[in-house]
């Protein structure tokens, strides 16, 4: 999983392997260590609205059960919501790179969609995508 926090939104990428233990276990994580701390990301799901938590070093966002379970099974690119506070939240599959990055693998990545797909992926009711990724 890949984690971005850029003008406000927090984006998650999620690889299918991701996608699959979002919606089988409820939850995602990455950690990492920082200082004398570990900070926890984490992606779960909930019956509620969508919601982002900070305690200590655990950041956790929260979304609808249902939508992720719609989303993993189909091929929307994505699901995007905008908190009352006005952070927008999205969460994306990850695919698979046109070009080799370094230190990245197409591994376990979703298939990129056929152009005509991602121009009708909008969502209702969503914020519009983050960024213009092609």
């Amino acid at each position: 999983m890949k984690i971005r926090l850029q003008n406000g939104s927090v984006r998650f990428r999620l690889r299918r392997g991701d996608a699959e233990k979002l919606v089988t276990q409820g939850r995602v994580e990455e950690s990492i260590r920082l200082c004398d701390q570990t900070l926890v990301c984490s992606l779960e799901l909930h019956d509620g609205p969508p919601s982002l938590a900070l305690r200590g070093a655990q950041f956790t966002t929260s979304i609808p059960e249902t939508d992720a379970r719609r989303w993993q099974a189909s091929d929307e690119v994505g699901l995007y919501y905008t908190l009352a506070t006005g952070t927008r939240i999205a969460i994306e599959k990850d695919w698979a790179c046109l070009e080799a990055v370094s230190g990245e693998t197409n591994e376990d990545t979703f298939g990129r969609p056929k152009k005509a797909s991602l121009s009708t992926a909008k969502p209702p009711n969503r914020s519009p995508r983050l960024d213009n990724r092609g």
